[in-house]
């Protein structure tokens, strides 16, 4: 068959000169077979092309790869034709040199003419008949070599086909089967399986070369350009290179996002510990800028410790042993004192005894002793070798502690002439205005003593003994004018404790907190109260409590006498005071601001004073006191309120005496009527004795088994009745102050001030 059978003048098929022996399907395979195959349907020769890969491979239609010449003798026809294509070829090759080069190297130089040419079409376009292909055995693929000239210039006509990325899907225009038909992905004709182009394919007998011509190659080495030329900016491999990049940076950007975190996280729990460990050092504020009341001068001499014939304890083998210790002090450091008892449970067979010890503990200045040093002296004497006492120094960070230990039991004690015995005494010399955080003092079986003329300020002071009693100088007649003081103890909060002893006695000042107790004990105070700063009104608490002993409290702030009240001196302070005796009784003259608690098992007698604040310069003031006794008499006489005379009121007094006339009477006598007391008294069995201020106004409401009411002038019944339970409903002015009272066997009487 020659060319001219194949193609017409404009290079397409030639439908009606097509020798249908000539191209004989097999199975969709082209190749010189019988004469018995047909032409190919028009559905074959057309299909779409697949792509992605997506569809069913065995769906898709096999579409000839290889147009295949009959080796017939038209052969040597096509031989010659060929000769005169390579002669003319190289003729034109001579004319035009530079532009045989470029199309030789994938280059593409065309003339206008060539330019005009018709567009490739899209890869996915269809496949026409007019489309080319060679065969080759499976797995033996091989790109067709193009040359105008000769068959030996194609070997370098190649370049590699663009590189992917897995992530991209190869777009394949043209599916065949693997066998014989389509090129592999892996060979070299992979990514330009889909060039259109016109190709004289004639299979000679030497090697079945196919030729191209040369207007058929130029299209193909422009579209071999475009498929071999690098990715432009806008291609897929650089928006990946972009992506990769954006990936980098935001794995970036996130790494030193979460080490600013971290650094934060560092830096904010750095803030916490120092702030932690400034809140953790210990400061000590001074209870008082405005006390300056002399004080008695320092006992600094005390008597030699002596042993007496103590009753029971015996004479014999008299041991004596002192020591001294000193610690260093200052306003962040706590002292602590303590006398304990050692019980050895192993102590062998033999007569065993309590180790009998007596003594006490005494606080007393020390001005030969320089500021920030604290002294401590222990004597003892014993009447056995095996009593000699142990003493231990700890300082551990702000806290000192020296501790004196007794052995508490002795054994195999042969002695029948008496018992086991211990005199001890421990001397706290303080130099004058020292200053400590905590001072804390305990003893087992030793009396607390406080010396005339000491003087230091802490937080919290607390004295606690177990047996025996807490002794403090007391105010004499002509001190109880407030000019001269026992001693100087500046303590926001002062406890004292009493479990066994006797009684706690003595004079103590009030600043924020005086909390007395004991348990067989009873208590005898002398108190002062203070002021903390100037213009301040915080609450000045006192408690008295004893189990089984009975509570005596006096509070000074008078000028000598019991009658009247200097308001000059007295602190202004919110006043609370509670009192408490569960087998005694309760005594007190004290002052009252906010509230008064008292119970008694034995009776009750209170003189009170109500301390009018600038808090409490309003109708809205409500003070509370309630009593509470079991057996006994129940006396309790108010007085008429003080509004005190301090900096601050009189500082706003003149200021609205400078304003308005009215603001006067508003802020002195108008308060002292409008004083609003919630008062419940309460007795089981005995008397009710209650005297209130003139100025009172309210309701009362009484209730009784046995016995009467009397109600004093200005009052008026509304309201009275009961046959079992007796009750009475009064009024008296129209204030808001209320009085409730219970007295289930005894007499009531309820009188008011003229």
């Amino acid at each position: 068959m020659s060319e001219s059978d194949i193609y017409d003048h404009d290079g397409d098929l030639g439908s009606d000169e097509i020798d249908d022996d000539a191209l004989i399907p097999a199975d969709g395979y082209f190749g010189a077979a019988d004469g018995s195959a047909t032409e190919p349907s028009q559905e074959v020769l057309e299909s779409s092309p697949v792509e992605n890969s997506h569809r069913n491979l065995d769906d898709m239609p096999r579409v000839p790869n290889v147009m295949v010449e009959d080796p017939t003798p038209s052969a040597g026809n096509s031989k010659r034709e060929e000769a005169q294509l390579e002669a003319a070829a190289a003729n034109s090759s001579e004319e035009r040199p530079d532009e045989q080069q470029a199309s030789l190297s994938g280059q593409a130089n065309w003339s206008p003419e060539e330019i005009n040419e018709p567009p490739l079409e899209s890869p996915s376009a269809p496949a026409t008949r007019g489309d080319t292909y060679q065969h080759h055995p499976a797995g033996q693929h091989r790109r067709p070599q193009v040359s105008p000239l000769s068959t030996n210039n194609l070997q370098h006509n190649y370049e590699a086909p663009p590189a992917y990325y897995p992530s991209e899907s190869p777009i394949l225009t043209r599916m065949e089967s693997a066998d014989a038909l389509s090129p592999s992905p892996t060979s070299h004709s992979y990514g330009t399986m889909d060039r259109r182009i016109s190709v004289e394919a004639s299979t000679l007998a030497s090697g079945g070369h196919t030729r191209v011509s040369l207007e058929e190659q130029r299209p193909l080495l422009a579209h071999d350009e475009e498929a071999v030329r690098p990715e432009s900016s806008t291609g897929v491999g650089s928006i990946n290179e972009d992506q990769r990049g954006l990936a980098n940076k935001s794995r970036f950007s996130r790494r030193w996002i979460q080490i600013a975190i971290s650094m934060l996280f560092i830096i904010f729990m750095i803030i916490l510990v120092v702030l932690f460990a400034i809140i953790s050092i210990p400061t000590v504020r001074e209870p008082s800028d405005t006390d300056v009341t002399p004080i008695r001068p320092p006992d600094t001499t005390l008597p030699p410790l002596k042993w007496e014939n103590m009753p029971g304890c015996s004479n014999k083998r008299l041991n004596t042993q002192d020591s001294s210790h000193f610690v260093q002090m200052d306003p962040e450091k706590s002292l602590k004192v303590l006398q304990t008892l050692s019980l050895n449970d192993d102590l062998g067979s033999g007569r065993k005894l309590e180790n009998k010890i007596s003594g006490e503990i005494i606080i007393q200045s020390a001005p030969n002793i320089a500021k920030g040093l604290v002294s401590v002296r222990i004597e003892t004497i014993v009447n056995d070798d095996r009593l000699l006492i142990e003493t231990a120094t700890h300082l551990v960070g702000s806290k000192r502690t020296v501790r004196v230990t007794s052995p508490g039991i002795i054994a195999n004690w042969k002695d029948q002439e008496g018992d086991p015995c211990t005199l001890l005494r421990l001397v706290i010399n303080v130099p004058p205005n020292s200053a400590f955080y905590n001072l804390e003092i305990g003893a087992s079986s030793l009396n607390l003593i406080v010396r005339n003329g000491v003087s230091f300020s802490a937080q919290l002071v607390k004295l606690a003994t177990v047996a025996d009693s807490i002794i403090t100088p007391t105010l004499s007649d002509h001190e109880k004018t407030g000019k001269v003081e026992p001693y100087r103890i500046h303590a926001k909060h002062i406890d004292l404790n009493l479990m066994n002893g006797s009684r706690i006695q003595g004079w103590y000042p009030l600043y924020n907190g005086l909390e007395v107790r004991t348990g067989l004990g009873d208590i005898d105070l002398q108190v002062t109260p203070k002021q903390t700063a100037k213009g301040s009104i915080d609450t000045a608490s006192l408690l008295a409590a004893a189990v089984a002993g009975n509570v005596r409290v006096t509070e000074f702030s008078h000028s000598g006498n019991t009658t009247e009240v200097d308001k000059e001196a007295l602190p202004v302070r919110n006043y609370e005071s509670q009192l408490q005796s569960f087998l005694g009784s309760v005594a007190a003259k004290i002052m009252m601001a906010t509230s008064v608690i008292a119970s008694a098992q034995l009776g009750i007698d209170l003189d009170i004073i109500p301390v009018l604040t600038r808090e409490s310069g309003t109708t809205s003031h409500v003070a509370s006191i309630t009593t509470d006794n079991r057996v006994g008499v129940t006396k309790v006489h108010i007085r008429e309120p003080v509004f005190a005379k301090d900096s601050f009121t009189l500082q706003n007094t003149e200021q609205a005496h400078d304003s308005d006339e009215g603001e006067i009477e508003r802020v002195g006598a108008s308060n002292l009527e409008r004083l609003t007391l919630q008062t419940s008294h309460n007795s089981y069995k005995g008397a009710l004795d209650l005297l209130y201020p003139r100025a009172w106004a309210g309701e009362i409401k009484w209730h009784g088994l046995k016995g009467g009411v009397w109600l004093g002038y200005g009052s008026q019944v509304t309201r009275q009745g009961g046959d079992d339970l007796k009750y009475l409903d009064a009024v008296r002015g129209d204030g808001s102050s209320q009085m409730v009272v219970e007295n289930e066997w005894g007499d009531s009487h309820i009188d008011w001030r003229r």
